[in-house]
């Protein structure tokens, strides 16, 4: 079974990837903009004070414009930074700080590694990791591929279901204290990166909601056959 869902998510990346390069630039900038005033109307967005998001690629929802409306709400601003195979969400503490960001071999804007950075809270401490004292409001997810039952298919790294996987196990121990609360997690996606349905293993971290420059998606809502 798990080698026919892991034989079904490439499949799957391959069919969406393709689709999204044949995107115009302009599509995905329009789409963008959209996403970004539909997120304005969340009340989880306009509640949220510490904010993390995902700094996009190519074929993902552009998250520059998001990043600058985070700081212009004076929210705090987080984004993944990784450490080998574990992905850590750290502050930035301005919009020159984003701007000044280095891109790393996947093209990404990510905060350097010589850095010491403050962590979301409850994340843990390292080397360059310091303790901001803050938990995650709201975590923007990104992707490949969703569908209308909030399942999500990554790039196959698994950063973000490690992730939210290690911050449930911390929660779940401390449920009393609101500070050990679970983020909600919303996803971007581009109106064809949805799909009818998305192939899930065991450790996949089904997302809150959905959110494309539509609106949230609801069930029956789907850009085409897979």
């Amino acid at each position: 079974m798990h080698t026919q869902v892991q034989a079904a998510k490439a499949a799957l990346r391959k069919e969406i990837k393709s689709r999204l390069a044949a995107i115009p630039a302009e599509q995905i900038a329009i789409e963008s903009g959209l996403v970004l005033q539909r997120l304005r109307d969340l009340k989880v967005y306009r509640d949220a004070k510490a904010v993390s998001v995902y700094l996009s690629m190519k074929g993902e929802v552009e998250t520059k414009e998001i990043v600058k409306d985070i700081f212009a709400q004076g929210k705090l601003c987080f984004v993944p930074r990784w450490d080998g195979q574990i992905m850590h969400m750290v502050h930035l503490t301005s919009l020159p700080d984003y701007l000044s960001l280095p891109l790393n071999r996947w093209g990404i804007p990510e905060p350097p590694h010589g850095e010491e950075r403050q962590v979301a809270f409850p994340d843990g401490k390292g080397g360059g990791f310091r303790e901001s004292g803050e938990k995650l409001d709201l975590v923007l997810v990104p992707g490949v591929a969703f569908d209308s039952h909030r399942n999500r298919l990554g790039h196959g790294k698994g950063y973000y279901d490690s992730y939210l996987a290690r911050y449930a196990r911390l929660t779940h121990n401390d449920t009393d204290d609101p500070l050990f609360a679970m983020p909600t997690t919303v996803a971007l996606a581009l109106r064809a990166q949805i799909v009818e349905s998305v192939p899930v293993g065991e450790t996949d971290w089904r997302v809150d909601e959905v959110l494309t420059a539509d609106g949230v998606v609801k069930d029956a809502q789907y850009g085409g056959s897979t």
